[in-house]
């Protein structure tokens, strides 16, 4: 996803307000970025729940192998003896 630095380039009205820089009402509104804010946050929240399914499929993955492991250990142990 492209966004500007936002480290750099954001300056929000919170921190015009700590910082006790005057007509912080002449400041446009476009300055909020409510649309940006709303993509990071879609994003986050996409991304949340791909890492989780992802890591659900790999818990079951991995106990699959396990089992499957351990079955084959079995049938070798019957066929030896």
């Amino acid at each position: 996803m492209a966004l500007t630095d936002i480290f750099h380039d954001y300056l929000s009205r919170r921190i015009l307000i700590s910082e006790n820089i005057g007509n912080i009402d002449k400041v446009p509104e476009w300055t909020n970025c409510k649309m940006e804010w709303t993509i990071v946050q879609i994003d986050f929240i996409i991304r949340m729940i791909i890492i989780a399914v992802v890591t659900i499929i790999l818990i079951k993955l991995i106990k699959n192998i396990g089992k499957k492991i351990i079955i084959d250990k079995q049938i070798k142990k019957s066929v030896n003896k």
